[in-house]
């Protein structure tokens, strides 16, 4: 059995936060050599952070005023001054001072930070007369390097830290780290049949990056398009591309925490509404895969489902909240995709003010970092036992529950839902 209890004399909890961002950007532009341009520029962003949580009790302080000797007309606290005993088994006793001994503040502060540095060079090759004899214009060639570095500092205060903060759901932990990239890139522009009967403009484009990141290394990314407008009024185009994602600071570098998610109600226990449980027992049984159960866990688990109702002992989420460990995972490459698309622009010269365009465009996503929702690793383990989705369902080993504790700060033995940034 399970008791709590609302802090209705001193109110509902409440945060403040509080963000100020700054950017300074300097740059200039220019031309030399008859044929060439280019552009450079520097920017720096800077966004500070405050986070002040109000009205959440401590967990030690709860205890210490629980822990109460003395009599009933002069109570007081084993822990001593200045714990203030906290009366909450006779209606109307609890006090504003019995209240504001309880309560602990919490504050997290931090910033993100992003450096940019930009050069890049832009040449009309046609001033040189380089370009097809079938085209009006020349070749075109944009070329430069780009270095960017973005840094996330965030510092929770010690009682954040210690996760005494009673409903906070968890610790919350410090991060210092940051992630650099150097680049190089070129693109090329080259008309290849223009103001033909046949052809009003026919152009291809093609580019390509080097990206080096300080955390995975170097990739490649590049590009080729085409276009070709048979007449003034329609234009026909389709490109190719491969681009990546890199992940952020946060999902390389954020410690792995347990905290709570809401969830709703665990398939396997009986639903807090009453009923019978919303899985089977042949289907809540893969959901121990992840403990290596012996025989005398299956059937004590077996035992504790009972049939599904009444009898299930096995403990229902708490507030429809579960436990689950959060985190970056360092060991992440960037994410990789292709893109197709092909379409066509029009604007009849007949018919004035009128013109559209028509596309498709299909995206494919290889090694994608996220994380997988709990309702999907819990589903999915209970519906196929899949050791992918039930390696991340782990059952304590005496309850069998996933709730997690509900009235301390979950320890690293306690896990229950994980769902760590992964490669899909």
């Amino acid at each position: 059995m399970t008791i709590g209890r609302r802090n209705v004399e001193g109110g509902g909890r409440s945060s403040d936060y509080e963000h100020t961002n700054y950017r300074a950007a300097v740059g200039m532009k220019g031309a030399f050599l008859d044929a060439w341009s280019y552009d450079a520029y520097g920017q720096y962003y800077y966004v500070t952070y405050r986070n002040a949580q109000n009205n959440y009790l401590s967990y030690q302080k709860i205890d210490n005023a629980l822990l109460v000797t003395g009599t009933k007309a002069n109570p007081q606290c084993l822990a001593g001054k200045p714990c203030v005993p906290w009366n909450i088994f006779s209606e109307g006793a609890v006090t504003p001072d019995q209240v504001n001994y309880l309560y602990l503040p919490g504050t997290t502060s931090g910033n993100n930070t992003l450096r940019t540095l930009h050069a890049d060079i832009t040449g009309e090759l046609g001033k040189y007369g380089l370009k097809l004899p079938t085209a009006r214009d020349g070749f075109g060639i944009n070329f430069g390097v780009e270095h960017r570095n973005e840094a996330v500092f965030y510092q929770p205060d010690d009682a954040t830290n210690s996760g005494q903060l009673s409903g906070s759901g968890g610790t919350q932990e410090p991060l210092n780290s940051s992630i650099g990239v150097n680049e190089g890139f070129i693109e090329v522009r080259a008309p290849l049949l223009q103001d033909l009967p046949f052809s009003k403009d026919l152009v291809i484009g093609g580019g390509f990056r080097h990206s080096n990141y300080s955390v995975s290394g170097g990739v490649n990314t590049y590009k080729v398009d085409l276009q070709f407008a048979p007449i003034q009024d329609i234009r026909f185009r389709g490109s190719y591309q491969r681009a990546i994602r890199t992940p952020t600071v946060s999902e390389f570098f954020n410690p792995q925490n347990l905290g709570l998610i809401a969830y709703g109600d665990d398939p396997c226990a009986a639903p807090s509404a009453g009923g019978p449980a919303l899985s089977t027992l042949a289907n809540c049984l893969n959901s121990l895969k992840s403990l290596n159960p012996t025989a005398a866990q299956i059937a004590a688990f077996t035992r504790a489902y009972g049939n599904g109702t009444t009898t299930d002992i096995i403990p229902q989420a708490i507030s429809g909240q579960l436990a689950q460990v959060q985190g970056g995972n360092p060991l992440l490459t960037p994410e990789k995709a292709k893109s197709y698309s092909v379409g066509f622009l029009f604007s009849p010269a007949a018919v004035s003010n009128l013109s559209g365009s028509v596309d498709f465009w299909q995206i494919r996503v290889d090694g994608e970092v996220t994380s997988y929702p709990a309702t999907v690793l819990v589903q999915s383990c209970l519906a196929t036992g899949n050791p992918i989705y039930c390696a991340g369902v782990v059952r304590t080993s005496t309850d069998f529950s996933l709730q997690g504790p509900p009235w301390r700060p979950a320890a690293t033995s306690c896990r229950r839902i994980r769902t760590l940034p992964a490669r899909l």
